[in-house]
Parts: structure tokens; C-alpha cells; sequence
């Protein structure tokens, strides 16, 4: 969690007791207006909060451990610190990690609220109400030096223009203000055509707020498909890669393709045990894909259906699924193995496992995976059902001769019959295209993967109750024939 700006001696930027909120800049350039709730100025263009963080800490820590090392002070986290708990005395004493989830802690908890700005110049009662710059920025600017400028946590000088857009040709990925990451692809990494990588990337956008938004922002999408004939992702592959390593999504819309759904149907696979699981990815990942199923299903590493009707569903996770009885996760190795040993240990006592969480973990490695998928087609070719227990239990009892062996492929085996991850489970949270869809080629990442896994599941008509209004069906036509 460190970085080379976070671990200096504490030296305070000014005396936090005086603050009434700091302007912190992303690690893509943009403003951010960090405060307490009793501190949130009266601005009627002031957006709504950054709801993400309440979903939990890991993506706070995140947002914060990438803000811009030059545009904010190295001490911005010490100061912060001391701003939440009021005292001008500093936090030299306290670690700056220790510091750093104290304030992710904040933010979870809205003990601290954090608006995207975009612009300072359209907010002049946040800028009225914030402090000056610091001694440090107002000297660095009269030695009119060409590096970037560091400034304070209070920096409110709005920048002559815009943070610029991201070059096609830029090799350091970097994070926009909710978390995300914005396109610096190299031209030399795979895309879809010639033609699609001298294209600019889609404008990145805030978050969409509203399942209405997310449903005009497809039509949008749509829009430059058909005007275009091409489909411009808006990420890099080194990019997806390390969104697939934070193993996390905390993102308030996450989306499903799947053929259509009746209204007593659920979201996802309902199994006998409970566990319902849904496959998805975030809105985010799938936006500039439009709705066309081909497209979907080819980013998804899915097989197209040319006779079946297919649907876009849209969950808002605020309203439904982020509960305790639910959680959304990217399936990498690391990550299935906690979800292994929280769902099938013989430790978690709400249920009759015997599955010690060693074996657990050990079945879930690049390693085993290659030999599960050698056992599975040998299954396979006994013409068994691997969802049948009666079948699983005669094939393991005649296959394996080593108990520790056996027990590893039903460790291994469990992981398939409840979460769905069979033996072509890659374990790096991403999805491989298989070239269908003529839009992009085949064997390179198609986009995040992420697990709803959920117990007791409603509806679709439930869901779609304008009571709870938790998710939206969006039909889904493919635009190339």
C-alpha cells in the first residue's frame, strides 16, 4: 500500500483544525472535494457524492493510496488524517498506512464525503470556502518550472485547462476519480482492426446515477456502432489485467447477458444448496459494447446462439445484491480461494463441509487446474453428468487410487458444481474473445469477469417491482448480421 509519496517524515501542509474540507486530484488529473458532512458547502452545482465507498474500504484505500503524486502535497493522507479528527497538532506518530485506512475508513462510513469536481471553476462556494495554496506551490509556480507542479490538499487554482485526454500511445495507465481505469493502450497492443486503433477512445464519463442513464448511455453506444462499424474498448490489455488483480468490484451497476428471462425465473443459476450464481461484469466494462449479443457474447468468452433471444440485464447493486446474503467478487485464483474456504470449509459451520481449507486452497492454482482439466475430460469421456453427486462419488471412487488426490479433485470439483468455475476457470478475472462477433480477434481479453453470488434469490418480477426497482432488461439485437 505504500508509495514513495506516502512514506515521508509527517510535515503539515497548514493546520487541518482550520480546514473546512481539502480539494485532492485523481491519479488522472481531476479535482475531488474531500470534507466532513457538516462541511459540505452550498453549491447548487455540487454533484452527489461518490456513493461507491460505502460499498467498502478496499476501494477507498485504492482511491487514495493512486492520487496524482504532483498535483496533490507528498504529505495530502497526514493531512486528510488530521482533518477528520480535527487537531492541527499532526500525525507524525502514526504510520501513513495506518493513516491512510483511517481515512478509507472514513469514507466507507461517511465520516468523510468525497464530491468529483471536474471542473473547480464551476463550483466558487466550495473554492470560497476551502484554503489557499500553500507557501510550497505558490514558489514552485514563481520558478516557473516545466516539471508538474506539486500543490496542497487545498490547492484551488482550477487548471488552465482540462487534465488531457489520455494518448493512444501513453505506456502508464491511470485511474479517473471513481476508481477506474482510463485508456492508455499502446498502439502496438492487439485491437480489434487497423482501422479501430487510430480511433480515439469513447469519452470517459462519471458514473452513471440512475438505471436510466445507464440505459441511454447503451443507445449512445449503439449509436457509434452503427455509425462507425467498429468497437473501440475502453481499456488496454495490460489495463484489464491490473483491474483483474485488485480482485475486487465495487462498482453500483453491474451488468448479465443471458437469454431471456420468464418473471419467476432468477437472476442467476439457482443450485440445491442455495447458492444462486450470476456471472457478470460492471456496466462500466460493457458500455461502449452496446447491447449487441454477438458482440456481448464474444467479450464475454461466451458461445453465441444464433436462434435464442438474448437480454441485457442491468443490476443496481445498491438495491439489492450488496447485502450480507450476497457479494460480488472477479474469480482470480486468490480471491476463489477465500470464497472456497468461507463457503466449503469444514470450518464454516452453517454447513456440513468436509473440505479442510489447506485443500482448498491448493486446488486453486494454475498448477492443479491443468490436471484438473485432464481428469474432467476423462469424466467427460464416461459420458457422466458432472452435476450428479451419485456420479461424481462412483467416478472419483474408481478413478483415484491416492486418497490425498481424490480429495483434491473433489475439493476442486466443488468449486464447479456451486460457483461454476469447470475446468477452462482461468483464474486472472478475465474473460478470453473468441473472434464470432467481427469485432474484435480472437485469445485476447474481452473484459473483467466478476461473481454474484447470492442465497435466497428473488424473482425477476421481484426484482423488477418498481418498489425495489433493483434491475432493468434491456433486449439485445445484434447490429452486423
Amino acid at each position: 500500500m505504500e508509495s514513495s509519496s506516502l512514506v515521508k517524515d509527517y510535515n503539515p501542509v497548514t493546520p487541518a483544525a482550520f480546514a473546512r474540507g481539502y480539494i485532492v486530484y485523481c491519479s488522472f488529473g481531476h479535482p475531488h472535494l474531500v470534507c466532513r458532512p457538516e462541511h459540505i458547502p452550498d453549491d447548487p452545482m455540487l454533484p452527489h457524492p461518490i456513493y461507491a465507498f460505502r460499498s467498502g474500504r478496499v476501494f477507498a484505500e485504492q482511491f487514495l493510496h493512486d492520487l496524482d503524486p504532483w498535483r496533490n502535497s507528498q504529505f495530502i493522507i497526514s493531512t486528510l488524517f488530521d482533518y477528520l479528527h480535527i487537531t492541527s497538532f499532526g500525525s507524525g506518530y502514526k504510520p501513513v498506512t495506518s493513516q491512510l485506512n483511517e481515512v478509507a475508513e472514513a469514507l466507507v462510513d461517511e465520516r468523510l464525503v468525497i464530491f468529483e469536481l471536474w471542473d473547480i471553476a464551476e463550483h466558487p462556494n466550495v473554492v470560497k470556502q476551502q484554503l489557499q495554496k500553500s507557501d510550497k506551490t505558490r514558489s514552485s509556480d514563481a520558478a516557473g518550472s516545466s516539471a508538474p507542479k506539486r500543490s496542497s490538499g487545498a490547492d484551488l487554482a482550477s487548471p488552465k485547462k482540462k487534465a488531457p485526454a489520455p494518448s493512444s500511445t501513453s505506456s502508464a495507465p491511470v485511474v479517473t476519480g471513481a476508481g477506474k481505469k482510463a485508456d492508455t493502450s499502446k498502439a502496438s497492443e492487439p485491437q480489434a482492426s487497423e482501422a479501430s486503433a487510430k480511433k480515439a477512445p469513447a469519452p470517459k464519463k462519471a458514473p452513471p446515477q440512475s438505471m436510466e442513464e445507464c440505459v441511454q448511455r447503451l443507445a449512445d453506444a449503439r449509436k457509434r456502432l452503427e455509425e462507425t462499424g467498429e468497437y473501440q474498448p475502453k481499456y488496454s490489455q495490460s489495463e484489464l489485467e491490473a483491474l483483474a488483480a485488485k480482485g475486487v468490484v465495487k462498482e453500483r451497476f453491474i451488468v448479465t447477458l443471458q437469454e431471456k428471462k420468464g418473471p419467476n425465473d432468477k437472476l442467476g443459476f439457482e443450485r440445491e444448496s442455495g447458492r444462486t450464481t450470476t456471472w457478470t461484469t460492471t456496466f462500466d466494462q460493457m458500455e461502449n459494447a452496446d447491447t449487441d449479443p454477438k458482440l456481448l457474447n464474444d467479450l464475454n468468452g461466451m458461445n453465441w446462439k444464433e436462434d435464442a433471444e438474448w437480454e441485457v440485464i442491468i443490476v443496481d447493486q445498491e438495491k439489492y445484491l450488496e447485502n450480507e446474503d450476497s457479494y460480488t467478487f472477479v474469480p482470480t485464483y486468490d480471491r476463489m480461494k477465500d470464497v472456497g474456504v468461507k463457503e466449503f470449509s469444514n470450518k464454516n459451520l452453517s454447513e456440513k463441509n468436509e473440505h479442510s481449507p489447506e485443500k482448498l486452497k491448493e486446488v486453486m492454482t494454475p498448477e492443479y487446474s491443468k490436471e484438473y482439466s485432464k481428469i474432467m475430460d476423462d469424466f467427460e469421456k464416461a459420458k457422466l453428468n458432472q452435476y450428479d453427486k451419485e456420479h461424481v462419488k462412483a467416478f472419483s471412487n474408481n478413478y483415484f487410487k491416492d486418497k490425498n488426490e481424490k480429495e483434491k479433485f473433489l475439493c476442486r470439483h466443488e468449486y464447479t458444481c456451486e460457483i461454476g468455475t469447470n475446468k477452462w476457470f482461468s483464474g486472472d478475472g478475465l474473460t478470453k474473445t473468441n473472434g464470432n462477433s467481427g469485432y474484435v480477434p480472437a485469445n485476447q481479453h474481452g473484459t473483467l469477469e466478476s461473481i454474484t453470488l447470492e442465497r435466497s434469490p428473488k424473482t425477476i418480477a421481484e426484482l423488477e417491482d418498481p418498489s425495489l426497482g433493483a434491475i432493468i432488461r434491456v433486449p439485445a439485437k445484434p447490429i452486423k448480421g
